[in-house]
């Protein structure tokens, strides 16, 4: 009771059957070749990645520490005095475009006392020459 059917073909269509079967199971190989290699590479790119993390982290901890390290009352107070240079070269340049008279350096700040004397020296061998 064997329903089985059997079909006559020629030798050359069985072994290009043949051919195609086995040329099919090497590219399924590939294939699994293939994404086994994938795999291997995105487990290496995790580890990559995690590393990198670590790294910054701990680059970040570092910058951190050397930034309370840093006085910084001594900082502020240069960042203090280049403003003030800063402001008194800008006003030096204003005076000698504009050429403003010596009332407006008397109604600069106390602050600014040496910066203003400079100017008025300044202002002086600008006049004399």
């Amino acid at each position: 009771m064997d329903n089985s059917v059997y079909t006559k073909m020629d030798y050359e269509v069985l072994l290009s059957g043949k051919k195609h079967v086995l040329a099919a199971q090497i590219n399924c190989l590939n294939i699994l070749k293939t994404i086994e290699n994938y795999k291997v590479l995105r487990k290496k790119e995790t580890m990559l990645k995690l590393k990198v993390k670590n790294n910054i982290k701990d680059i970040k901890n570092q910058l951190s520490k050397i930034s309370e390290n840093i006085p910084k009352k001594a900082y502020e107070e240069v960042e203090e005095n280049e403003r003030k240079i800063n402001k008194a070269k800008n006003s030096i340049l204003t005076l000698k475009k504009f050429g403003e008279k010596e009332s407006l350096l008397k109604e600069s700040s106390k602050e600014f006392s040496i910066e203003q004397e400079l100017l008025e020296i300044q202002r002086k061998l600008a006049h004399l020459s």
